[in-house]
C-alpha cells in the first residue's frame, strides 16, 4: 500500500465512526424513553464498519487508530450534539 493510503483509512474509519454516533445521538432524541435501542444500533454499526474495513485486510495499526480516532470523535460529536442540537 502506499503512504498516503495508510493515512487516509484511519480518517475514513473515524468519520464514519463519529457519523454512526451522529445518527445514534438523532435516533436518541426520536425515541427518547428506551436507551437501550440507541446503543445497540450505534454498537451494530460501529461492529459493521470494523468488520468491514477488516474484511478488505487493512492492517492492525490502521484498524486501531481508525478506532481510536472514531472514539475521540463520536465524543465530541456527542458534546456539540447535546450543546447546541439537543430537543431539550
Amino acid at each position: 500500500m502506499s503512504s498516503l493510503l495508510d493515512l487516509i483509512v484511519p480518517f475514513f474509519i473515524a468519520l464514519l465512526m463519529a457519523l454512526s454516533g451522529y445518527m445514534v445521538a438523532l435516533i436518541g432524541d426520536w425515541i427518547k424513553k428506551v436507551i437501550i435501542i440507541p446503543l445497540s444500533f450505534m454498537l451494530l454499526f460501529d461492529a459493521l464498519i470494523v468488520y468491514m474495513f477488516y474484511a478488505i485486510e487493512t492492517t492492525r495499526i490502521q484498524l486501531m487508530m481508525g478506532i481510536m480516532l472514531g472514539t475521540i470523535l463520536k465524543i465530541i460529536t456527542f458534546i456539540l450534539y447535546q450543546k447546541y442540537l439537543s430537543d431539550e
